[in-house]
Parts: C-alpha cells; sequence; structure tokens
C-alpha cells in the first residue's frame, strides 16, 4: 500500500491541476488571476536577464519543490538555482537546491506565503534569498 505521499506524487503527476502536499494534507491550488500571472511572467524575465552572465538557471512555477526535512512539496512561483537542478532520489520532477524562491503575493495566498510557506522554506539548505512581489501595490520583500 502507498503511503499518502506516493499517492500525492502519482496523483499530482498525472492530475490536469496541480496541488500541494503540506505535511500530509493535499491542497488543490486555485488558479491564477491574470495579474498574478502577468506579474510572475515579468519577475521571472527580469530575474533572468539579470543573472544572464552567470551559470545559474530560473524557472517558474512549474517544478515541485520539496521543503527540506519536512513532509512537503510546494510549487514556488520562481526558482533559481546555481548550474545543475538537483533532483530528489528517483523523482526527476521534484528539485531540491534553489538559491532564491520568489512568491507574488495574492490577497487570498499572502499570509500563507508569508508565515507557512517562508517557515518550511527556511528547511531548504540551498536556500539564500526569499523574495515576496505584491501584486495590489509597489512592493518587493
Amino acid at each position: 500500500m502507498a503511503s499518502a505521499r506516493e499517492a500525492y506524487l502519482e496523483a499530482d503527476r498525472k492530475a490536469e491541476f496541480r496541488s500541494e502536499y503540506i505535511d500530509g494534507v493535499v491542497y488543490p491550488m486555485p488558479g491564477s488571476s491574470p495579474a498574478h500571472a502577468t506579474l510572475t511572467v515579468r519577475l521571472g524575465s527580469l530575474i533572468d536577464r539579470a543573472l544572464e552572465s552567470g551559470p545559474r538557471r530560473t524557472s517558474a512555477s512549474d517544478l515541485r519543490l520539496r521543503t527540506g526535512n519536512r513532509d512537503s512539496y510546494v510549487y514556488p512561483d520562481i526558482m533559481v538555482f546555481w548550474d545543475e537542478y538537483e533532483f530528489e532520489e528517483g523523482a526527476p520532477d521534484i528539485v531540491k537546491n534553489p538559491l532564491l524562491v520568489a512568491e507574488v503575493l495574492s490577497p487570498s495566498t499572502e499570509s500563507w506565503d508569508r508565515d507557512g510557506k517562508f517557515a518550511r522554506y527556511q528547511a531548504v539548505e540551498s536556500l539564500r534569498e526569499y523574495l515576496l512581489v505584491s501584486q495590489v501595490e509597489r512592493r518587493v520583500e
């Protein structure tokens, strides 16, 4: 019998819509608003251009991240990696080595991004920076 984690990964890989797995509970991810999607693309492009002279990779929200030693998997809006992606053993769709994670804040997810996700991101050994970008005002933290 598959564990809850294995069942989540199997289902999420086949699903039409993504979900996150937080401490054993599956949370469907709501679709992005046009403003969120536009800002995420612009942010990713700006970061990618700023880092193009170095051995870095920038990815948008399609890569799943295991958040440290916790039993959680999330989809950050933007991640930056040094040179190559490192994948969880046996899982070429789960990264574990971002240097930077960026989240575009939505009114419905801002609290979770600031607190719950941030606490989990702190357990990612490679992480050096956590960037929060508001979509309702000109503010980057």
